[in-house]
């Protein structure tokens, strides 16, 4: 697929070295677990707003779906930004409507900063201009988790800002180039294999070091 990059970390974690961490020790009672009922992954999925409209939110409709067929019990997902596609249209309401607060720029700002506070991906889905993606990106790498990003880059949306290309110095980043939705189904799930075995020869590491 085009615009594929996986540059860092996440890529050293091999099938092979998944197997071999599988094959230690079992784990005692109350050890981690990566399998049934494992901790949900928690997704920050950021989509243009002010600059979007009817043909964007059926787009971003059309992602958001795809990015739920690989919500699964191994790496099953927590929506904090939830998984509705909104527009210019919409966006504010639906604020006031499931915050019970007037929408105004400190009251949105301090919400979706709370949320990015505690996520464990962040997702950028490019189908449009977007500042305040660029704002929202700047605070997870500089002061947030900086947790892994994905990147959902529309071809009729190329990033042309120099500074939000490239991260993979700064960040754990993916880049996926798309035309249609369903192009990233492959990438995507891909993204959040890698993710699931991480998790999984994590929890095997630090279960091994419990038992010890």
């Amino acid at each position: 697929m085009d615009g594929v990059s996986m540059k860092h970390p996440m890529a050293v974690y091999s099938l092979q070295e998944l197997h071999r961490s599988l094959a230690q020790p079992t784990l005692g009672p109350g050890s981690p677990d990566s399998s049934e009922g494992s901790t949900p992954l928690r997704l920050f999925i950021r989509q243009p707003f002010t600059e979007s409209g009817e043909t964007q939110q059926r787009l971003i409709k059309q992602i958001l779906k795809i990015i739920d067929t690989a919500n699964d019990s191994r790496c099953p997902f927590n929506y904090l930004t939830g998984t509705s596609a909104e527009s210019a249209d919409t966006f504010r309401e639906s604020f006031e409507r499931d915050r019970h607060l007037p929408f105004t720029p400190k009251n949105f700002r301090d919400y979706r900063l709370k949320l990015l506070d505690q996520a464990d991906v962040l997702i950028n889905i490019r189908v449009g201009m977007s500042e305040s993606s660029a704002f929202e990106l700047s605070y997870h790498i500089f002061k947030g988790r900086c947790s892994p990003i994905l990147f959902l880059v529309w071809k009729h949306a190329p990033i042309k800002t120099t500074l939000i290309r490239e991260l993979d110095d700064l960040c754990e980043v993916t880049y996926l180039e798309f035309e249609h939705a369903e192009e990233l189904r492959a990438g995507v799930h891909d993204f959040f294999q890698m993710l699931s075995i991480r998790r999984t020869v994590q929890n095997a590491t630090l279960g091994q070091k419990i038992i010890r």
